[in-house]
């Protein structure tokens, strides 16, 4: 059995993003922008850019109804192809891309819960 000590920092280095993955650009962003459903959840997130940078701009209901978004101020950060690291709770997500090349969903991990599936909606 280890000491805590040594699984705290496991877990502290499995919170790390992998690698320097380089920031997508613009056009690359565009890809993953819309609204994407989860039937778990029964919400919404609505996936932008706001200066430059991967956003959770909002979180709605089946309704349209505004939930709580405690993703506003987090930073998304590329962690890899497709994979992004939300804030620093160890929240990331990792989007599946459609036959076109753009995102068609996502999966979101948040510490024991992981697989959250939300499926891109079309407008």
């Amino acid at each position: 059995m280890k000491p805590k000590t040594e699984k705290k920092d496991e877990d502290e280095e499995q919170k790390k993003p992998v690698g320097n993955a380089a920031q997508p650009g613009a056009e690359q962003l565009k890809a993953y922008l819309g609204e994407y459903w989860s039937e778990e959840l029964g919400v919404a997130y609505r996936v932008g850019v706001n200066d430059g940078r991967l956003k959770v701009t909002g979180i709605v209901d089946r309704a349209g109804l505004p939930r709580a978004n405690n993703f506003s101020d987090a930073e998304i950060r590329a962690v890899g192809a497709d994979k992004f690291s939300v804030g620093n709770e160890g929240v990331t997500m990792a989007f599946q891309r459609d036959a076109q090349a753009k995102a068609g969903s996502f999966s979101v991990d948040a510490g024991r819960t992981t697989g959250m599936k939300f499926v891109r909606q079309e407008q």
